[in-house]
């Protein structure tokens, strides 16, 4: 995280997936590239809220290639020490 003041945190976020599914496992992947906002609502710090803003690009899985631009409307997150 590029700011990390309690309870909030902000900073560029990337994320490596693959496609899950009964017929076609693992044949998609899905890049996200992105900035992330947190906020630790608790006392305790370990329940997480956030929003970002990503691009995505997924390869394969039959649709070919795709991008786009992805803006979760809240993330809940758990911290785990």
């Amino acid at each position: 995280m590029i700011l990390d003041r309690r309870p909030f945190a902000t900073g560029h976020a990337v994320t490596y997936g693959l496609g899950r599914g009964p017929d076609r496992a693992f044949d998609r992947q899905e890049i996200s590239a992105g900035w992330a906002f947190w906020y630790a609502p608790f006392s305790t710090n370990a329940v997480l809220l956030g929003a970002a803003w990503e691009a995505q690009v997924s390869l394969g899985g039959g649709e070919g290639r795709a991008l786009q631009l992805l803006t979760p409307s809240i993330r809940l997150a758990f911290e785990i020490l």
